[in-house]
């Protein structure tokens, strides 16, 4: 009953070491995995660290991108504005010409080709001295008629070359003031040009730049759920490795308390093998009691140990 007992008891320790073997390669299974995937964990971190410091600078050139396109395109409204302005100008300026040349072109019908003949000073000095004449002469009523037609047409001849002179002087001033607005419509449109050349390349450089950021900040925002899946991961690598650590000390203590068993169940056996031969041989040594045979004290006392006589 003892060596079934005890069969029993190796038994039982031998499936418990091999329950720790297979716990402990587990453990230090799930460990080596809870290891690597903090190492993953750790790594990505640092990348998504430099990728926001990247990403920082990234920012600051962007908004300082921003702002030059901004200034350029106000540049822009404000250059648009003044050409706007400047063509109206022209346009009024080319209308007035327009008018003036159709006006000048009249006078000088009216005037029959005399215009560029005649003085405006010599015709108002001739004007003056007829008005003076009309008026401290003595005239008869033919004289003064003949005088008032005289100075009315004079008065009309004067007139026509007076404003003659004016219009082709305004006209003039308007060729001049065409002339220059031309010349700063030129300039201005040659300046919108560079501006706006200037501004379609910062305008794309603020495209490139923005798109930049916008794939830093898609990489980041994967790489944080890669490493939360990661870390998630790792803990339940660690929970794993802690439950199979916690078995396994349960599994070493359960090896302890059967290892004690077993020792004492092979104690208990090796006691027993030995009394069943000292009873054997007690046996033995009855027998020669009971033949009347001489007994060693030490006899004597295996006899008396078994019970098999009693001590006086």
């Amino acid at each position: 009953m003892a060596t079934a007992s005890v069969e029993k008891l190796k038994q039982r320790m031998i499936e418990l070491k091999q329950q720790l073997r297979d716990m402990d390669n587990k453990a230090k299974e799930a460990r080596s995995y809870r290891d690597q995937l903090n190492g993953e964990v750790k790594r990505l971190a640092a990348e998504i660290r430099a990728l926001k410091e990247e990403l920082s600078k990234v920012r600051r050139t962007l908004n300082e991108t921003r702002e030059r396109k901004n200034d350029l395109y106000q540049n822009l409204l404000i250059l648009r504005e003044r050409r706007k302005k400047y063509i109206e100008e022209l346009k009024q300026s080319r209308e007035r010409y327009r008018k003036l040349r159709e006006e000048l072109k009249i006078l000088r019908e009216l005037l029959s080709g005399r215009a560029r003949r005649v003085n405006e000073e010599d015709l108002r000095a001739r004007l003056e001295q007829l008005e003076w004449e009309y008026q401290t002469r003595s005239l008869s009523i033919e004289e003064e008629k003949i005088f008032l037609d005289r100075i009315k047409n004079l008065e009309t001849l004067y007139l026509n070359v007076k404003k003659f002179n004016e219009v082709r002087g305004e006209l003039e001033e308007l060729r001049n003031k065409i002339v220059t607005l031309k010349n700063e419509l030129e300039q201005l449109s040659s300046e919108y040009r560079s501006i706006l050349e200037n501004y379609m390349k910062v305008k794309e450089e603020y495209a490139k730049i923005k798109e930049e950021r916008d794939i830093l900040r898609n990489k980041i925002t994967e790489l944080v759920e890669k490493r939360e899946k990661t870390r998630e991961e790792a803990n339940k690598y660690h929970e794993e490795y802690i439950n199979l650590v916690t078995k396994a000390k349960e599994l070493r203590d359960e090896l302890e308390r059967v290892s004690i068993l077993l020792k004492a169940s092979e104690l208990s056996r090796i006691i027993e093998e030995r009394r069943k031969k000292m009873y054997a041989k007690a046996q033995e040594v009855y027998e020669k009691y009971k033949r009347g045979k001489r007994l060693t004290l030490d006899e004597f006392k295996l006899l008396i140990e078994f019970n098999l006589i009693q001590a006086k």
